[in-house]
């Protein structure tokens, strides 16, 4: 009995945080799901001077475990990119021990849903590559590129690159 309560307590949270698969796809991610988790112990002379790629380790499965807690179906994953909320570019995490959404998510792909353009993965992607290049210029700390991506990547863009097009 208490396995049951358990496990229905569970799917109302996950269920009152998490997309349907049939809502209108979000730009931000569900901060409950995926606040954003940072390396704490990376360096941006780390960061500017190593690629991503020694670092970058999402697996299909781990890709699987974040489109389920955000209750979209994997036969959907085409239209979305499993996202670094906080790209690793700029010190973002693969995934927690607790919690491997804790900096993923399934961000829609503007192309795939004309509703949410011009905030899809394409136009965060630019964003992230700028403020990297201003990271590793020495035109914005570390921490304030996270924090940029973090409250408001939209805002963000606005600020560092201008108005994106649709």
């Amino acid at each position: 009995m208490r396995k049951h309560v358990l496990a229905f307590l569970l799917v109302i949270l996950l269920g009152g945080t998490a997309w349907a698969a049939d809502s209108k796809p979000q730009i931000f991610p569900d901060p409950n799901l995926t606040p954003g988790a940072v390396d704490p112990d990376i360096q941006p002379i780390e960061i500017c001077s190593t690629s991503t790629s020694e670092r970058r380790s999402v697996s299909t499965s781990l890709k699987k475990q974040v489109f389920a807690a955000y209750h979209i179906p994997w036969s959907e994953h085409s239209k979305y990119e499993v996202d670094h909320f906080i790209p690793l570019a700029l010190g973002g995490v693969n995934s927690c021990p607790e919690n491997p959404t804790c900096n993923l998510w399934p961000q829609p792909r503007q192309k795939n849903f004309a509703d949410i353009a011009p905030w899809g993965a394409e136009t965060k992607d630019r964003l992230e590559l700028k403020l990297y290049r201003m990271m590793c210029a020495d035109d914005v700390t570390l921490q304030e590129a996270q924090d940029a991506i973090r409250s408001d990547w939209t805002k963000a863009f606005q600020k560092y690159i201008g108005n994106p097009q649709r």
